[in-house]
């Protein structure tokens, strides 16, 4: 079995060990920079720090927090002398990572979501300055998370938040959930649960990379669209598949799967800023098309046929 120190103990960690990630290895330290962990005990074995490395035999260092890899590999190379070829990271199961995502931006805000910024989002792609043309309609949110993203509108006849992960929210997240006001369905990677052209409005921001099988929900999306129906979406172009986000979109892509099937009525490109995802198109820093394919956002209003 191979023998591994693991770096960082957090809430990440928590995860990974309950999700079992830590038990195909002999762990034979644990490390952290923080003081008042190092010396104490967790599941009996010994939390040590850094400079105490060159006193371990091990095969590798997991790094356990995925966000701050590059800067702790960056850290046990460049401060402890450790080879890069030793420095490793967990690889996460695509929902365990999604899941384990949610979960400390959970614990980050307090034990709640906040949600109050999908309102300015969800109006600007849909390029409206209030939510009265949702009044009297079925809505749907496809790849809504568990944030609540439907919550700041009361004028839908009924809110529909479809996701993969929608009963792992609520297993996770059940007393957040329950006070949203919308209706959590639970797609699978085939399938939305919904009968067709049952949907007036359908948002999806930032989803449709997420997912394997892309056509296949992309037909699913059609399916459930009733005629006539709006699809407001902002998609994430131009990005390198990960795990967690196997495809990468472009404007090729995103017109011969879904705009075809749509009268468009807004179409908005805009690179994207490191900060502030969304920065540019918010602020109207459009371009009419993209010179390079550097990351960018399209944020697109259609009809279906």
């Amino acid at each position: 079995m191979k023998k591994i120190i693991v770096f960082g103990v957090g809430k990440r960690l928590e995860h990974l060990m309950e999700d079992g990630y830590l038990e195909e290895f002999d762990v034979v330290a644990f490390c952290d920079n923080d003081v008042n962990k190092q010396g104490k005990m967790l599941q009996e074995v010994t939390i040590i720090s850094p400079a105490q490395l060159k006193e371990y035999t091990f095969d590798a260092i997991y790094i356990s927090s995925e966000k701050h890899y590059e800067e702790m590999k960056q850290e046990l190379e460049a401060d402890w002398g450790i080879d890069c070829d030793r420095i490793k990271y967990f690889e996460m199961k695509k929902y365990d990572g999604e899941l384990g995502y949610w979960k400390d931006v959970f614990l980050t805000e307090g034990g709640k979501f906040g949600n109050s910024h999908y309102k300015k989002i969800m109006l600007g792609i849909a390029e409206q300055e209030d939510d009265e043309f949702l009044n009297g309609k079925i809505v749907a949110d496809f790849g809504c998370g568990p944030r609540g993203s439907l919550q700041w509108t009361d004028k839908p006849l009924v809110k529909i938040g479809i996701d993969v992960l929608a009963k792992d929210y609520m297993d996770s997240f059940g007393e957040e959930l329950a006070g949203h006001n919308m209706i959590y369905v639970t797609s699978s990677e085939k399938r939305i649960p919904l009968p067709t052209g049952f949907v007036d409005c359908i948002f999806t921001i930032n989803s449709l990379d997420h997912v394997d099988n892309l056509q296949t929900m992309v037909d699913e999306l059609l399916r459930i669209l009733k005629k006539g129906g709006t699809l407001m979406a902002s998609f994430n172009l131009n990005e390198p598949s990960t795990e967690c986000e196997p495809q990468t979109l472009t404007e090729a892509v995103i017109k011969d799967m879904i705009l075809d099937h749509f009268i468009i009525e807004s179409y908005r490109l805009a690179y994207k800023e490191t900060e502030d995802v969304y920065g540019n198109i918010i602020n109207n820093k459009t371009v009419t098309s993209l010179e390079k394919a550097d990351p960018a956002v399209l944020w697109v209003r259609g009809r279906k046929k």
